[in-house]
């Protein structure tokens, strides 16, 4: 069974310097980088948005390469230069979240106040990401030509497929079933309150699901 992979970043929120009107940067998700991996096992490589088939009570799939890894090309594109406060603040926080959940979703949302970012202030943002709402908190700390702001959520949305996959990964089963919605919030970085089972050559197993801080997956038997 391979060690479950660890993803570091410097802090647990999204932190941002950007201009008045204008994007100049962000400090929201960046590549990660997970620690070396044991060998693929001899099994067939999962296809890209192939969905898994469902054995019984099992969902059953090829075992992955390699444990999930979201592919940032699938974000939104960034908001244009002329881009008021408000709308580079939700760009951040959509990102951010479709990030943890490390799959895309076309419709997800982002609603913010109005801000001019010119003062301190704490605002509430929503990000709706496949019909679940989001919640952030944001402090906004204003300038005339630049702001920065820091936003944390308490609740982050993760995917059942996603989830199954990196217990594929881990377990080397392709017959996996985790007790849960096809998306569901959570605390990042601990217990989910899921249990997952993987059907290997020894039989069933069972596993209690936690997440990273950054939407990593981890299984302990139970």
């Amino acid at each position: 069974m391979r060690p479950t992979p660890v993803q570091q970043r410097l802090t647990g929120t999204v932190v941002g310097l950007l201009a008045v009107g204008a994007l100049a940067g962000c400090g929201g998700a960046s590549d990660s980088e997970l620690p070396a991996q044991a060998p693929a096992p001899a099994a067939v490589e999962e296809t890209p948005g192939e969905a898994p088939a469902v054995s019984g009570d099992f969902r059953t799939g090829p075992v992955p390469s390699s444990a999930p890894r979201f592919d940032e090309s699938e974000l939104p594109p960034e908001p244009a230069d002329s881009a008021s406060p408000g709308e580079q603040i939700e760009y951040e926080l959509l990102t951010e979240t479709i990030t943890f959940a490390q799959a895309a979703d076309p419709s997800a949302t982002a609603e913010c106040p109005e801000t001019g970012a010119t003062a301190q202030e704490s605002i509430t943002c929503t990000v709706t990401y496949q019909g679940l709402e989001v919640p952030w908190n944001v402090d906004i700390n204003g300038g005339e030509y630049v702001f920065s702001f820091e936003a944390a959520a308490e609740s982050k949305p993760i995917s059942r497929d996603v989830a199954e996959d990196a217990l594929r990964w881990y377990a080397e089963a392709e017959a996996v079933l985790c007790d849960m919605e096809e998306f569901a919030l959570v605390t990042p970085g601990g217990d989910t309150g899921v249990t997952c089972q993987a059907q290997g050559s020894g039989g069933v197993e069972t596993f209690a699901m936690e997440t990273g801080t950054y939407g990593t997956f981890s299984f302990t038997s139970s």
